[in-house]
């Protein structure tokens, strides 16, 4: 099965970008939510942490089907 064998999964996943961005960054839905948009440095404080636990979760099923015996 393909990355893009699903027509839908992209369409999707960029429309969920697309209104994420716009609840984020639209002033007028700051407004309605009472929230503010997100800066620079939680943006890389959020890459650094997600690219960590994609790591961790690596080692642990390289571990895991890899057994040294």
């Amino acid at each position: 099965i393909g990355l893009f064998s699903n027509r839908m999964i992209p369409l999707g996943v960029g429309s969920m970008l697309l209104v994420q961005f716009a609840f984020v960054y639209s002033p007028t839905m700051n407004r309605i939510f009472h929230t503010s948009p997100v800066d620079l440095l939680s943006w890389l404080a959020a890459l650094v942490f997600s690219l960590m636990i994609f790591g961790i979760v690596g080692f642990e099923k390289f571990v895991r089907f890899h057994r040294w015996s």
